[in-house]
Parts: C-alpha cells; structure tokens; sequence
C-alpha cells in the first residue's frame, strides 16, 4: 500500500524525519521541495550554486560542469539530471509521465524529473546523486 507523506504525517507527526516522512508498515512517498532540492545538491564536496540562466534556473555544478538544474518557475516542480545513457531510458519507461528527456540538454544523458509528490524523496535523492557522481567522478553514497 503506498501512502502520500502528507497523509502519514497528519497521524504521526512526532516521528517526522527530518525528509519530511514518517516510519509507517506502508511504502511511503514524499515530496521534496525547491529548498530540500537545493541543500541535498549543497551536501555535495565541491558544489557550486549559481544563475546562469537567469533567476529562473539554478545551476548546481562540481568541477565547473553542470550536474543539476532546478527550475524555480514551474509547477509543478522540476530539475534535470545527467543520467546514464541506459538508465536513463530505463526510468523514461518505468515513469513515463515524471521522467522525460531532459529539456533543453542532451536527451541522451539528461532527464527532466518531475516532482508532484509520487515519486519516492529516496528515488529523487539517488537521481540527484547519481548525476553528481558521473559529473564529479566520485563515487558518492546517498544517505537517506
């Protein structure tokens, strides 16, 4: 059974996770916000935020080269990531309607992620980390 994190919290909120879920029997999902995007991206060694494209759009970036960017302009919320050629058609076909090819980049390395609240926070992490890792050349864990 999967339950929207908003609907966990309003029946236990004492043991709220600093990801905004809560323990629960029940695969749950989350959603992370522009903010949670932007300091998840921050926890990286080495990473830079920045406007290059004007106000709309922050760039996260290691090593000089680009690894996320996040729209602040659309809702619902957005970013893209570089991703593995395979992977990324894997996760185009398993969530046709929230992974796209990323805009305006290389649809073969970069995916558009949409962020309306089904897809697990973990999911979004591992995307995220995922890119920084192939951009960065570390081989970075994601901690949940």
């Amino acid at each position: 059974m999967i339950i929207p994190c908003s609907a966990g919290r309003k029946k236990q909120k004492s043991f709220k996770s600093s990801s905004g879920c809560v323990p629960s029997p029940f695969i749950y999902i989350c959603t992370m916000h522009a903010e949670d995007i932007r300091l998840f991206a921050l926890s990286f060694q080495g990473t830079e935020e920045s406007f290059p494209f004007g106000e709309d759009t922050l760039v996260f970036k290691v090593k000089e080269k680009i690894f996320l960017l996040l729209s602040l302009d659309s809702f619902p919320l957005q970013f893209n990531v570089k991703c593995n050629p395979g992977k990324a058609l894997e996760l185009r076909e398993e969530y046709p309607d929230l992974i796209l090819p990323g805009y305006h980049m290389n649809k073969k390395h970069w995916n558009t992620i949409i962020v309306e609240g089904t897809l697990p926070t973990a999911s979004l992490k591992e995307m995220i980390t995922h890119s920084y890792n192939l951009v960065s050349g570390k081989k970075t864990i994601c901690f949940i």
